[in-house]
């Protein structure tokens, strides 16, 4: 069952890695290391803000969803992030090239819909590991 779980955990951390990388599209990469506890099947993040983080697969999922959606009363730095991004696109309009303003809205709205995706994604797995 621990080999399961960190098979989990392993396709997780995928998912973690490559959100930090998208959402670092939209400031800096928070992430400073990410790697498994391979005793527990836990996910130890080291957050630039936060320090060192661990979750098991269920925790990280509900971690993500709230980094996007926000929690409770505290809006989605995400969110607002993307937002001011998209606001900026009549003045990139004119200091980019075509390709390159293409590319840059591109991934502004890529990495909105990608990130969201991915929290599906680190749900659904974290349903898997609770019924492990």
């Amino acid at each position: 069952m621990l080999g399961k779980k960190i098979e989990i955990a392993r396709k997780s951390v995928d998912l973690i890695r490559e959100f930090f990388s998208l959402e670092a599209i939209l400031g800096e990469n928070l992430c400073r290391g990410i790697e498994i506890n391979k005793e527990t099947a836990s996910i130890i993040i080291n957050d630039l803000y936060e320090g060192v983080l661990e979750y098991d697969v269920e925790k990280a999922a509900i971690a993500f969803e709230e980094r996007i959606n926000g929690w409770g009363r505290c809006s989605s730095g995400f969110y607002d992030a993307i937002e001011e991004e998209k606001n900026c696109f009549d003045y990139k309009f004119s200091e980019l090239s075509k390709d390159e303003f293409i590319n840059y809205v591109g991934s502004i709205y890529y990495t909105e819909y990608r990130c969201e995706e991915i929290v599906k994604e680190l749900k659904e797995l974290a349903e898997e590991y609770k019924e492990l």
